[in-house]
């Protein structure tokens, strides 16, 4: 029996060698025929195997190529192209539907990711086997490389310390491939997506001195009359308390025209108060008068209604034809003590001074002589979530002392105290007193001119807003709307929420590598199979991935006369049997075994 091994194994020794033997017997042939075949030249040899190397292209190697250049190409182009815009949004109807079906978007876009990636694996091991049938066919390889090779193609584990470039290349292939799904999905999957969009546009420009000249009707309507209407006559109180609830630390919003704001709605001003005692003699002057009403026809007193009076000598605004120095009111004697705040203005082109007398449970303001001093300011706003927030800059105000501004205030605070009196309490008034009685400290002096400073602030601010929307409105005090010269330029950001792709993160950036690397890798085994076999004759296709045509082939090929066991050490011992690839008679395609020569 052991005799007769070397008999089974000399053919196919004799079979490694016969190519080389059949190309010695066909030199000799020709030298016998008497001429002698002349070796081709260099550029000659190039040019037959370039034409070679692109014949070999042709085919599984092209569509290797042309898939793994695809995806990539569709990748990098998609990435570039968000890059480059910025975002890209969905159409209103589809990011609607997609916000509404999260996961079902997101198993969408992970499937895609998956096959993409699993393209791109099929690529390579593609690649791989058919590089290994090309070695086969042409000039062999060991049976340890043969085994990684194919290890490799299945994208398997190798942990062998004897081969720690394979074992290293193994790894690093498995985590290329199977990221890949990852970074895909990155990519695809839309997100929430905050696009900002710049705008300009024009404002009037309350601080222009032009606007000081303009005592037309349509004017004064707007200076006088606008914060009486209706709708403004609530928020003008409810701006002076949110304006001491912010200054206090409490959450306080207020509405105008429809839109409600987070503490204040822009502009500012300089307000100083102070306690004095006045007179009819002091300055500014102050009387303060009562009467009990009595019947118009028959002159009998009517004991429960008295009539209060408050007043000043101090100089008024003639440029308006408002009287703002004196100021009455009806109260009802039904109520014991019934409690009053009054207010008169004092005002000139140089500013505007306040005076409140108060009774009863406001006795706290007692007598306060405020001076006021509208700004116009910058401030930057913020319309979010319903809510618009307004951040005053404190530097490049501008003080109107004087101006349109400062008369509109000082009407609407005159307005504000007037209507805000009923026949035994004032709105105005217990507002003062629940915001005084909120601060840290109660009622003490500071606290009290504190709020009522802040209080006052906030009505001017409010008034400000009300001034200007009147002057801005089409077909109301300019019939064409706000001319450029009265204009001042405003500038903003629109953001808008949607779906889609917005500029790509670091992260999908490195995600999208591994792809990329399996993709080079693939292209580069390929091109050079083909390169060191552009010579070779065209041969069929091996797929050493099938373990029925691998094992088949094998047996054709007498692997059994050289490989002893699987057992470790007879495993090394054939590693080192070198493998072919050949057709044979009657047995087709055979893995043939050759024993390097010592």
């Amino acid at each position: 029996m052991h005799s007769g091994q070397p008999d089974q194994f000399t053919p196919f020794l004799d079979r490694s060698s016969s190519p080389e033997h059949e190309s010695i017997s066909d030199d000799k042939n020709s030298l016998r025929g008497g001429t002698a075949q002349t070796p081709l030249q260099g550029s000659g040899r190039k040019k037959l195997e370039l034409q070679g190397f692109l014949s070999k292209l042709l085919g599984w190697p092209a569509i290797i190529i042309a898939g793994q250049l695809m995806l990539q190409l569709a990748a990098w182009t998609f990435f570039a192209v968000v890059q480059s815009r910025g975002s890209i949004p969905l159409p209103s109807p589809a990011a609607a539907w997609v916000q509404g079906h999260v996961h079902t978007v997101t198993f969408i876009s992970t499937q895609i990711s998956t096959i993409l990636a699993a393209c791109s694996s099929f690529f390579f091991s593609w690649g791989v086997r058919q590089s290994i049938a090309l070695h086969l066919h042409g000039s062999g390889m060991s049976l340890a490389q043969f085994a990684s090779s194919v290890k490799l193609s299945s994208r398997s584990l190798i942990l062998d310390p004897r081969k720690r470039k394979w074992s290293t290349l193994s790894v690093v292939l498995i985590l290329l491939t199977g990221v890949q799904a990852a970074g895909w999905s990155s990519l695809l999957t839309p997100l929430v997506i905050f696009m900002d969009t710049p705008i300009t546009g024009y404002e009037i420009d309350l601080s222009n001195p032009s606007l000081r000249e303009l005592q037309t009707e349509r004017v004064h309507e707007c200076v006088v009359n606008s914060p009486n209407l209706p709708a403004f006559v609530v928020g003008k109180a409810e701006s002076g308390s949110a304006a001491v609830k912010a200054d206090l630390g409490f959450p306080a919003s207020l509405t105008l025209l429809d839109e409600s704001f987070n503490n204040a709605t822009g502009f500012t001003a300089n307000v100083d108060c102070a306690f004095q005692q006045l007179t009819p003699n002091t300055t500014p002057s102050m009387t303060f008068q009562t009467y009990n009403v009595r019947e118009w026809d028959d002159g009998l007193q009517l004991g429960n209604i008295s009539y209060y009076r408050l007043s000043s000598d101090c100089p008024n605004d003639e440029r308006f034809a408002t009287n703002l120095n004196s100021s009455e009111v009806y109260i009802s004697m039904d109520v014991p003590n019934p409690s009053t705040l009054l207010m008169v203005a004092c005002g000139s082109a140089d500013g505007y001074t306040l005076i409140f007398q108060s009774s009863g449970v406001y006795r706290f303001m007692q007598t306060m002589v405020c001076t006021l001093t509208p700004e116009v300011t910058n401030t930057t706003v913020t319309y979010s979530g319903g809510i618009v927030n307004v951040t005053t800059s404190a530097n490049g105000a501008v003080s109107d002392a004087g101006g349109p501004v400062s008369f509109s205030a000082v009407t609407t605070i005159y307005n504000m105290v007037r209507f805000a009196q009923a026949t035994y309490s004032s709105v105005m008034g217990d507002q003062l007193e629940a915001l005084v009685n909120a601060a840290p400290g109660q009622f003490t002096d500071a606290n009290i001119l504190a709020v009522t400073e802040n209080y006052l602030r906030g009505v001017t601010e409010y008034s400000g807003s009300v001034l200007r929307a009147c002057l801005s409105g089409l077909n109301s005090t300019f019939t064409d709307g706000v001319p450029l010269d009265l204009s001042t330029p405003v500038t903003g950001m629109v953001s808008t929420q949607t779906i889609g792709w917005a500029h790509i993160s670091v992260i999908t950036f490195l995600g999208l590598i591994p792809g990329t690397l399996v993709a080079i890798l693939t292209i580069c085994i390929v091109a050079v199979a083909i390169a060191q076999h552009a010579r070779d004759t065209e041969s069929e296709t091996f797929d050493a991935s099938d373990p029925m045509y691998l094992i088949t082939a094998a047996a054709a090929g007498g692997l059994n006369n050289v490989i002893a066991g699987t057992e470790a050490g007879q495993l090394r011992a054939a590693e080192a049997v070198h493998l072919h690839l050949k057709n044979m008679p009657g047995r087709g395609q055979t893995l043939y075994p050759t024993v390097p020569s010592v």
